[in-house]
């Protein structure tokens, strides 16, 4: 691609601002007239050094990406003004991550990754082994909205409150799959696991990643008493907690996500 039709893709004016997206509570509508949070305030004048006339792009899961003019800058306060609409809103192939809490960065490495992969909802899991017992749950939301605003998402993912393992298991729908991370070994292999039940069309699936420690005994005898179970192995190395939502979260995405769409 040659660098003219690279910059009409990303730029078509001079007060186009290209890498500023939010994520607002707002109903997006043309000529609808937004005053920016004091804080995403602050961002635009302080950090991105805005101006009259820019453009910039809003989204709020519900009424696709809009592209808004700020025609109010003071000093603590921004202003804008929708104009149109970008891209309209679709909604992501559901894909529920659930995961035993860990250190505070790491859990903040996890959710800014999973939202990048398409995540839709996630929710904290305690288990026996589980060190960490409580979770910040609006932080956790922080980390999801800035992901969604880089990776161009139009969908910000639910963060649930946090439940224990027996709790997940017994509410569990029965239109959807639960892939189990097994770092026993027993598990087969995830691809495998996927492939077959591509042929066979299964629901939609959902990933649960344990705890640092690995699940207990006790609760991989109770994860096989469901047939909604399926225990996975992501291969013959030990994974950190983080890296191991990651690699199989992308499988789930290459074989039954979104990855396939064009």
């Amino acid at each position: 691609m040659n660098q003219d039709r690279k910059k009409n893709i990303f730029r078509d004016d001079e007060n186009f601002r290209p890498n500023i997206r939010l994520f607002v509570f707002d109903d997006l509508n043309e000529n609808s007239i937004i005053k920016m949070t004091q804080e995403q305030s602050h961002y635009l004048i302080n950090v991105m050094r805005v101006r009259l006339g820019n453009i910039i792009f809003l989204f709020n899961g519900k009424d696709g990406e809009w592209r808004a003019e700020i025609i109010l800058r003071e000093k603590r306060q921004v202003v804008v003004k929708l104009i149109s609409c970008q891209r309209k809103q679709f909604y992501e192939t559901e894909l529920n991550l659930f995961f035993a809490p860990i250190k505070r960065a790491h859990i903040d490495f996890l959710a800014k990754k999973a939202t990048e992969l398409g995540v839709t909802e996630l929710t904290p899991v305690f288990t026996e082994y589980t060190q960490i017992k409580r979770v910040n749950i609006d932080r956790l939301y922080s980390n999801v909205i800035e992901a969604a605003e880089q990776c161009r998402r139009l969908s910000v993912p639910v963060i649930n409150e946090p439940v224990s393992l027996q709790e997940l298991l017994s509410s569990w729908p029965d239109r959807h799959s639960l892939l189990v991370a097994d770092e026993t070994g027993e598990g087969k292999p995830i691809v495998d696991v996927l492939g077959l039940n591509l042929i066979t069309n299964k629901p939609p699936y959902s990933l649960l990643i344990g705890p640092e420690g690995g699940f207990a005994f006790e609760e991989l005898q109770n994860i096989d008493e469901y047939d909604f179970i399926y225990k996975v192995s992501l291969g013959p190395r030990v994974m950190r907690s983080e890296t191991a939502a990651i690699a199989g979260l992308a499988v789930i995405q290459a074989f039954v996500g979104d990855w396939k769409l064009k």
